[in-house]
């Protein structure tokens, strides 16, 4: 094997490693941002449902 496909060979494997790390970090993101929002959503609907109690 010579050095320029050593290299391509290292740029590679560095550019996979990479990828996968982002895409794992997207997906913790994506994940914690749905339960901020679910929360959000909860907490709208307890007020709703507190307000038609206090309505009533």
């Amino acid at each position: 094997m010579n050095l320029s496909n050593k290299a391509n060979e290292i740029a590679d494997r560095l550019q996979h490693e990479a990828t996968v790390k982002y895409s794992k970090q997207i997906a913790e993101v994506t994940a914690e941002q749905k339960g901020y929002i679910q929360a959000c959503e909860d907490f709208a609907r307890e007020l709703r449902m507190y307000d038609r109690e206090l309505t009533n």
